[in-house]
């Protein structure tokens, strides 16, 4: 808890102990005060506060404010620009957004833990009908016990993968309007572009854009692809395999 009065904290000052930073708008002549102060915090760095309150008769009557993220959400979110944005505008201090609150730290890793291995699943002999049975079980208790896994002896050509990555980093080196068009939280639209898909719900947002292409049903038209994915599009198409 900080004690607040007119003049406690002046305009600059750091307090050592508590290790506030406080500033303050208004003077003493007016009638309402507001404080606002900067918390170091050692579990998640910065956590501002603001203090309002008015004064009657030199005396003053303390109202706090929690940080309410919505409108800090609705207006990033309405740049279309997403992280990448932030970045190419020379941001040089990670927004509140994107910092956990105080009272939600990470979990701490379990040192204890070692020689751990990312499940891999072998689509190998997938045709056959025990080695599909396993192939799903494996699936289903890697998706349980761990939720990824690495998929080996797929078929699909590491020119293909290399290409993937090579169109979806094209795209998001591209100019901001070229990827404004795709910008949607519509999960009925087949080519998806926006930032944290949970955007408005999590504690704290993800530092990721992404860009989902659904290639199962309706079928997708290469019309509908962003330029910079439409050679993988065709090569899959005349050399499948």
């Amino acid at each position: 808890m900080i004690e607040l009065g007119l003049g406690l904290f002046p305009e600059g000052v750091v307090d050592e102990d508590a290790r506030v930073v406080a500033s303050v708008s208004g003077d003493k002549d007016f009638e309402v005060l507001v404080l606002s102060f900067t918390v170091y915090d050692e579990l998640s760095g910065i956590n501002d506060l603001v203090f309002g309150g008015s004064k009657t008769n030199n005396s003053f009557t303390e109202t706090r404010f929690e940080y309410d993220p919505k409108a800090d959400l609705k207006a990033f979110d309405e740049t279309k620009a997403g992280v990448k944005g932030l970045v190419d505008a020379g941001v040089v201090k990670i927004p509140k957004i994107f910092i956990r609150p105080s009272n939600d730290p990470p979990e701490t890793p379990n040192s204890r833990l070692t020689n751990l291995q990312v499940p891999i699943i072998d689509l190998g002999g997938i045709d056959g009908r025990d080695r599909r049975d396993e192939i799903v079980d494996e699936i289903r208790r890697a998706s349980e016990e761990w939720g990824f896994f690495q998929v080996v002896n797929h078929g699909i050509p590491f020119g293909v993968l290399s290409g993937m990555i090579d169109g979806v980093r094209e795209f998001n080196e591209q100019d901001l309007e070229a990827k404004k068009e795709f910008y949607t939280r519509d999960r009925n639209r087949k080519v998806r572009f926006n930032s944290n898909f949970d955007l408005y719900h999590a504690k704290a947002a993800n530092w990721r854009d992404t860009l989902t292409i659904s290639m199962a049903v309706p079928e997708l038209v290469p019309e509908e692809l962003p330029s910079a994915c439409r050679y993988m599009y065709f090569y899959n198409i005349f050399f499948p395999g």
